[in-house]
């Protein structure tokens, strides 16, 4: 079941971590990966997102990195970890487990909000894609949530495949917003996005886009979530 760690910086030394996509990935990797891990897997069981502190009770950013499988890895938080060539101290972190049954018996949702907060863009007909068609995010996100979520997922392939046509975009206001990683440019987009289902979706259906939806807080949306990329705030 998902496993999630929180790490408080005590400052943001050079350029803001949270434009840092790939430093953001090497320390997910040096936590959470072992010598034996594939780094090159096509669907990667960990995500990462860099915020600020809440509340502002650290001068630095927050790190937060998921394991969306079983078992986690035995994580060690260093004191201070490496970010570049700095050492920042860690000022404070916690750890949470969030069982997928919950997320599979939350109540039925009709209309979720993501707040997109660092770009997302997918990869569709071997191209970027920076925009949330319904389709390919719902798509996007059945495919990782059953290769991670182990047995008995809430839904099937086939499923998945008709959720993915009955979701629609019932409003948005998101912008593009240009990033760099693996040493060149991309472009994703930032913003909200409302996804809607029609009030008469058979309830499986249903509850498999509120399981997806709440999913997608977890694992990010997209392309390069290990890198802090795609990451989603949902509200009901």
């Amino acid at each position: 079941m998902p496993t999630r760690w929180t790490i408080d910086l005590a400052e943001d030394p050079g350029d803001p971590l949270h434009t840092r996509y790939d430093a953001v990935h090497g320390i997910a990797c040096a936590l959470l990966e072992h010598p034996h891990s594939d780094h090159t897997a096509t669907t990667k069981p960990f995500a990462a997102r860099v915020t600020p502190t809440p509340g502002g009770l650290a001068a630095g950013p927050r790190i937060t990195l998921t394991w969306l499988t079983d078992p986690p890895p035995a994580v060690t938080i260093p004191a201070a970890l490496p970010v570049g060539p700095w050492r920042v101290p860690v000022v404070a972190t916690g750890q949470e487990i969030i069982p997928y049954p919950a997320l599979e018996a939350a109540p039925v949702a009709y209309r979720v909000r993501f707040d997109v907060t660092s770009p997302a863009v997918f990869h569709h007909h071997g191209r970027d894609y920076p925009l949330p068609d319904p389709h390919i995010t719902y798509t996007s996100l059945a495919r990782r949530y059953l290769a991670l979520r182990g047995p008995t997922p809430a839904l099937t392939p086939e499923q998945a495949r008709e959720l993915a046509k009955t979701v629609t975009v019932r409003d948005h206001d998101i912008r593009t917003r240009p990033f760099t990683w693996h040493g060149r440019v991309s472009v994703g987009f930032t913003g909200t996005v409302t996804f809607h289902i029609p009030r008469d979706t058979p309830h499986p259906l249903a509850a498999a886009f509120t399981t997806l939806s709440l999913f997608a807080g977890l694992a990010g949306l997209g392309r390069g979530t290990t890198h802090g990329l795609g990451a989603v705030t949902v509200t009901r």
